[in-house]
């Protein structure tokens, strides 16, 4: 389980980092919707592929988290308020900080 929960660590920092950066530098440019990060898309499927893992080998309150991180990551740079679900967060930080809690929860670190 631990190295599931450190690949999908790695995975989501490897896709937030530069839709964060892309986020930044074009900052108002488009208006109310940013458009997504572009040219990094084929990274998330090393984020799907991981958070699969994890529901193999982590307990349901881990997998959960770790899904509601990557879902904060659509919602916030992929998605407009329309096309999200109702209740979908886009605070990839907080999602972030749930994952790393659940994550020493279950791997008994205090």
């Amino acid at each position: 389980m631990k190295s599931a929960y450190v690949q999908f660590s790695a995975e989501m920092r490897k896709i937030i980092v530069p839709a964060e950066v892309f986020a930044f530098d074009n900052a108002g440019t488009y208006g109310e919707q940013e458009p997504g990060p572009g040219p990094i898309d084929h990274l998330q499927a090393g984020a799907e592929r991981a958070l699969t893992e994890l529901r193999l080998f982590a307990d349901e309150e881990l997998y959960q988290a770790a899904r509601e991180w990557l879902e904060a990551y659509y919602a916030r740079f992929w998605q407009t308020e329309y096309e999200r679900a109702p209740g979908v967060s886009t605070d990839t930080g907080a999602a972030e900080e749930r994952f790393i809690a659940e994550g020493k929860r279950a791997l008994g670190i205090t």
